[in-house]
C-alpha cells in the first residue's frame, strides 16, 4: 500500500521548506520518494560526487534518512542517503547499540532532480537480503537539512522525545 508523508521540523527554523513524499512496499519491494519544496537557496547541499561511494556520518551534511525494523524485535538498519549520491546503511541490535556497516547491502539505487525549488530523491530496493517479504515492518522517515549558515535542522513524521532523536521506536509510525 502507497502510503504519503509530510515531515515536521523538531524546531523552528528560519528556513522556508517543506519535506514530503511517498513510500510503498510490496512483495519485499520498497520505493520512498522524498520531495524538498520552497527556498532551497539557503540549504548547504554538499558537493555532487562523479561515483556515488558507501560513506559514514552523512547526517554531519543534509542528507534525507529512514529506519527500519522487524515489529515486535530491538533489532533495525539505518539508511542514510545524501543528496551528492553517496549513501550508507547500518544495521543496530538494539537502541543506538551495536552499529555496523550492513554487509548485505552493496549499493543504493537512488536518483535526485533537483532545480532551485524543488529536490525529488527516489530510491528502489528489494529488501529480501534484509527480511522476508512476509515479516511486519516499521518505518520511520526523516532528514537532516543543513542550512547555508551552518545550522542544522530535523524533521521526522514524528518526534518522540525531548531532544530530537531519530531512533526512538515511537517515531517509526509506517507499519506494514
Amino acid at each position: 500500500m502507497k502510503q504519503e508523508f509530510t515531515l515536521e521540523s523538531f524546531e523552528p527554523h528560519d528556513l522556508q521548506l517543506s519535506i514530503d513524499g511517498f513510500v510503498l512496499y510490496q512483495q519485499g519491494l520498497l520505493e520512498l520518494s522524498y520531495h524538498l519544496h520552497g527556498d532551497l537557496s539557503n540549504v548547504l547541499f554538499p558537493t555532487a560526487v562523479e561515483i556515488p561511494v558507501r560513506q559514514f556520518a552523512l547526517w554531519e551534511a543534509t542528507c534525507l534518512e529512514f529506519f527500519l525494523a522487524p515489529s515486535g524485535q530491538a533489532e533495525y538498519w539505518e539508511f542514510n542517503l545524501s543528496p551528492n549520491g553517496n549513501w550508507q546503511v547500518f544495521h543496530l541490535d538494539d537502541y543506538r547499540q551495536g552499529l555496523r556497516d550492513e554487509a548485505a547491502i552493496n549499493y543504493l539505487p537512488f536518483t535526485v532532480q533537483q532545480t532551485s525549488d524543488s529536490l525529488k530523491l527516489t530510491l528502489s530496493i528489494d529488501l529480501t537480503s534484509l527480511v522476508a517479504p512476509d515479516i511486519s515492518l516499521e518505518m520511520g522517515i526523516t532528514a537532516v537539512i543543513q542550512a547555508k549558515d551552518g545550522d542544522y535542522s530535523y524533521w521526522a513524521l514524528k518526534h518522540s522525545g525531548t531532544a530530537a532523536d531519530f531512533h526512538l521506536r515511537d517515531s517509526f509510525t509506517i507499519h506494514w
